[in-house]
């Protein structure tokens, strides 16, 4: 658009704001975003009905901080992860749930995530010895990591079950395996549902279709980053 209003030449002005009206189309439209990232969802869970799991691992991504001012806690976004994760402990099919989280932040380093969550589940009445924690991981890598120390260390043979929300799940799951941990998957909070092919939904640009832009293209560049860094 800028281009645009600087050129001077009519032709280059006017393919500058075909294009800036062709993308302001693609990247608000929601059928077109949501069926990017149906592409890169993975939906079906390899959970076993029959299997109970000594670990569920929830893997942290601004579920929750501290409001200090108010002085409470303050849930944010991917919270089915940890719901998810809950339900199975309550239903007894997971013995431990291990919240893998840091802060994720350069400023606000007290901040952990899964130290926050094991809190509030204590609150709730959980027993948090049955809840661990690992406060340290700043990245989906350093979760891979640092959970398969702590599983190695405590339960090295058992049945492992990975929580992450569908649109990290393929990135999570090809750096867990890359650490030679085995489990199975839950993914949780799906965007992309049944197909809508309603005008609304296919015409009107929405500032949410921008949303599920930035999640797709942050973790297909994630996936490409880590995979020339060695991590899957």
């Amino acid at each position: 658009m800028l281009i645009s209003l600087l050129t001077k030449k009519t032709r280059r002005k006017r393919l500058w704001l075909i294009l800036t009206i062709c993308m302001t189309f693609v990247f608000t439209n929601s059928f077109l975003a949501t069926e990017a990232i149906r592409l890169w969802e993975i939906h079906e869970p390899t959970m076993k009905e029959d299997t109970k799991y000594d670990v569920t691992i929830v893997l942290g991504g601004g579920m929750i901080t501290y409001d200090s001012s108010n002085e409470r806690y303050s849930f944010r976004s991917n919270t089915d992860r940890i719901f998810q994760a809950l339900l199975l402990f309550e239903q007894g099919r997971t013995e431990r749930i291990l919240i893998s989280g840091g802060s994720g932040s350069m400023v606000y380093r007290n901040m952990s995530e899964a130290c926050l969550l094991r809190e509030y589940c204590g609150q709730l009445g959980y027993d948090t010895s049955r809840i661990w924690a690992e406060c340290e991981s700043d990245n989906t890598y350093q979760n891979a990591v640092n959970t398969y120390q702590i599983l190695q260390d405590s339960i090295s043979d058992g049945n492992f079950l990975l929580v992450t929300s569908a649109h990290h799940m393929r990135r999570a799951q090809a750096v867990f395996k890359k650490t030679g941990l085995k489990f199975d998957i839950l993914p949780t909070n799906p965007i992309a549902g049944k197909r809508r092919y309603d005008p609304y939904f296919l015409l009107v640009p929405q500032t949410n279709a921008l949303r599920t832009w930035d999640k797709f293209f942050k973790e297909c560049f994630g996936y490409v980053i880590y995979k020339f860094s060695g991590y899957l």
